[in-house]
């Protein structure tokens, strides 16, 4: 019977693994290091080799350029990840798709030896201004992948490419795959940069909504769909809205048919904003979050909806508190989309003050949830901690210094292109080893003798 019960126990513990997956630099990393945490962290030998895998250089890629991790997606109906690189051939910047298994292993049956350089219009603007997001149509998967086109020969323009799940450019949309656009009209005094783009069903269509920042505090919506010219469809009024101070999005996610949020900062203000994409209306809200002694600023960095929470939001941020400096929160927020109250806030982490300016100007927090794994939000703060929190009793549980996986690891917030929990993995987390760019593997809450068994 005890026997039974150990055998039960080590069961129950190994259904609970959770893999870190993570678009970064990499080194060889030994998996005996488990961290001391509540819910348990080490390297997964599993994952990749011995935890990780390295994100290659294109075949026809320069030999000295370098692999710059841009983000990562989950494909939900067959599974795996595609990651999407900036790499340089001809010397010219290049993107580079890759993809990966479940477990971390390098697909080579697909593209170039698992990798694909599309054929896509060049130069691009800056990493921070492509986002690859992943859907789905007639039950398979679709990705798209959206980057700001600029240079001084070129007025500032918006690429949309739209690939199948084979990562070939699905030749329905736009001119075979891919559509461009200045957006003229709602702009007329110009973009500046692409700032979030996410995925949504539109009267049963699928499409793509980018965000654009444009001079003069002014957001630019456009949906992408459809085929020729209006793959990328310039809305004219309804499309162009203006703020009275820039604002910065930070995270843009789907939110039911028609509807996408964004969230990010105003001014010294943390900005929610729900856009309805079929009516073309945006409604927005500006709060901060509670501080003891007063807050100066606050941004919001990410979003998630559990179940059951009718309505409210789960959130991070930050917040520059008077006689604290940076503040690192999760909140449970009600009502967010008509009149923002905190019910809880845990604090995760208190450092130094921030840069002059707005509170977007921090590095940025990252936020995992999942309703597959209840009760447990996972978030990882500017100066690089994992903590978890319980958002049933809204508390912080105790940190995990990146570092203390693994002599190597450091966090690099600038890499962050959004974290994606699929229970039972996280991916592109944005953390940095040295010398090798690549996916890693984490368990969270395994069960650990003498590093993992």
């Amino acid at each position: 019977m005890e026997i039974a019960k150990k055998r039960t126990a080590v069961m129950w513990q190994r259904m609970r693994r959770l893999v870190l997956g993570v678009a970064t630099c990499l080194a060889a990393i030994d998996s005996g290091n488990a961290a001391s945490n509540p819910i348990g962290l080490a390297f997964d030998p599993g994952f990749g080799v011995g935890g990780h895998i390295q994100l290659p250089r294109y075949p026809t890629a320069d030999a000295s350029t370098t692999v710059t991790p841009l983000g990562v997606i989950h494909l939900d109906a067959r599974g795996g990840y595609v990651a999407a690189t900036l790499q340089r051939a001809g010397n010219e910047p290049r993107i580079v798709l890759t993809r990966y298994t479940e477990l971390g292993g390098l697909d080579t049956s697909w593209g170039n030896g698992g990798s694909l350089m599309p054929a896509l219009p060049s130069p691009y603007g800056p990493g921070n201004a492509v986002r690859l997001v992943a859907g789905t149509e007639n039950g398979d998967d679709i990705f798209y992948l959206a980057f700001s086109l600029s240079s001084d020969s070129i007025a500032f323009s918006v690429a949309v490419a739209k690939f199948t799940a084979s990562g070939a450019f699905d030749a329905s949309f736009g001119f075979g795959g891919y559509a461009v656009s200045s957006l003229p009209f709602s702009a007329p005094e110009g973009l500046r940069e692409l700032r979030g783009a996410a995925f949504t069903p539109v009267f049963g269509l699928p499409v793509l909504v980018v965000a654009v920042g444009a001079a003069n505090n002014r957001l630019v919506f456009s949906r992408a769909h459809g085929s020729g010219t209006a793959a990328l469809s310039d809305q004219g009024s309804g499309s162009s809205l203006a703020f009275g101070f820039p604002p910065q999005v930070l995270q843009a996610r789907t939110n039911g048919p028609n509807h996408i949020e964004i969230v990010g900062s105003i001014g010294n203000e943390a900005f929610y904003a729900d856009y309805d994409a079929g009516a073309l209306v945006l409604n927005s809200r500006t709060f901060r979050f509670p501080c003891t002694g007063g807050t100066t600023a606050s941004a919001i960095d990410a979003i998630a909806r559990p179940a059951g929470w009718n309505g409210d939001v789960l959130v991070a941020g930050r917040s520059l508190c008077v006689g604290q400096g940076r503040v690192s929160t999760v909140a449970r927020v009600a009502n967010i989309a008509l009149a923002p109250s905190v019910v809880w806030h845990a604090d995760t982490e208190t450092g130094a003050s921030c840069l002059p300016g707005t509170a977007a100007t921090c590095p940025q927090v990252m936020l995992a949830y999942s309703d597959s794994y209840p009760g447990v939000a996972i978030t990882a703060t500017p100066l690089k901690n994992l903590v978890p929190v319980d958002i049933v009793a809204g508390t912080p549980m105790a940190a995990t210094p990146l570092g203390a996986l693994d002599a190597q690891i450091t966090a690099e917030p600038s890499s962050y292109r959004g974290i994606v929990f699929r229970y039972p993995r996280l991916v592109s987390f944005g953390v940095k080893f040295p010398s090798v760019q690549g996916l890693a593997g984490l368990i969270v809450d395994g069960l650990f003798i003498n590093g993992f068994q």
